[in-house]
């Protein structure tokens, strides 16, 4: 696949940009390496499956990274479930903030929030970034992918916040329903897919453990983590109060599995890893997690 490359930096992106270098903001003209093949059109056979390797890119949450396999993926989608309340939203200001550090530009749209919402839980969390921009009570996802298309550097990673609130302009269905659930994440892995970008749809879970939504959503993505509260009888989790895990709920084709992470929320409402009882890594028990009051 052909990289932009800045003769400067080294920065890189998948499309050639205007003007300066998103990174260093010199004036070269970045340079082309690789070159189209017959494999990027759609053709090739079972012998050049050893070639194939995917290149992961660091968030700076070290947690989170290796739960899912070492980093994002260019042009995969993850669905990041979570019980209302837990932190999802004071993780993912984490993640955008680091990939904007390493990749130039993150998005973070809220269906939930304003923007002022969002921006006061970066204000605690200590991020002041102008490489993340945020849209606020956004409700049709395509809107949102034409913000992200239009943006100079394109964002590597959008988050979308929530799934239950947003809704596609290709379906009739009510928001929150499997059928338009559905047609919003087929929106975003298309994107995700032509863009060479990642996404991370964020999913509520509902108070019997399950994801809300049914299926279809799990099925367009290539990832499904869990960010939840242990579940009784978790012999790795850390003998503390209020303790989060974050896991891949049986679905990863990026990267294991059985990795967990554990976190508390401090003081200060800052979400801090901490260590599990064990220092191997067990398969996560399938079944419901309870939401604890």
């Amino acid at each position: 696949m052909s990289v932009y490359v800045c003769r400067r930096c080294n920065y890189e992106q998948s499309e050639q940009w205007e003007g300066t270098c998103p990174r260093c903001g010199g004036f070269y003209r970045a340079k082309k390496v690789g070159v189209d093949s017959d494999e990027q059109k759609g053709r090739s056979t079972f012998a050049a499956a050893d070639e194939v390797k995917k290149t992961y890119i660091p968030t700076g949450v070290e947690g989170f990274d290796r739960v899912i396999g070492g980093g994002l993926v260019a042009g995969s989608p993850i669905l990041f479930g979570g019980f209302r309340g837990v932190g999802k939203t004071t993780l993912l200001c984490c993640i955008v903030d680091g990939i904007a550090k390493t990749k130039g530009r993150a998005l973070y749209a809220s269906s939930e929030e304003s923007v002022d919402g969002v921006l006061s839980i970066a204000h605690r969390l200590g991020l002041r970034t102008n490489d993340v921009s945020v849209l606020g009570n956004q409700h049709t996802v395509e809107r949102v992918i034409e913000h992200a298309d239009k943006m100079r550097p394109r964002p590597f990673v959008v988050v979308y916040d929530s799934l239950q609130k947003y809704v596609s302009d290709t379906s009739s269905a009510a928001a929150g329903s499997p059928a338009q659930d559905s047609a919003v994440a087929a929106a975003v892995l298309a994107y995700c897919r032509r863009t060479k970008t990642c996404a991370i749809i964020v999913n509520q879970m509902a108070k019997s453990g399950e994801m809300k939504g049914g299926t279809d959503a799990a099925h367009a993505v290539d990832t499904v983590l869990i960010f939840a509260f242990p579940k009784d009888g978790d012999e790795d989790a850390p003998d503390e109060k209020d303790i989060r895990v974050l896991l891949c709920d049986g679905k990863n084709r990026n990267g294991p599995e059985n990795i967990k992470s554990y976190w508390r929320m401090n003081s200060v409402g800052v979400l801090e890893e901490v260590q599990g009882r064990s220092l191997l890594d067990e398969t996560p028990r399938r079944g419901k997690y309870s939401r604890r009051s």
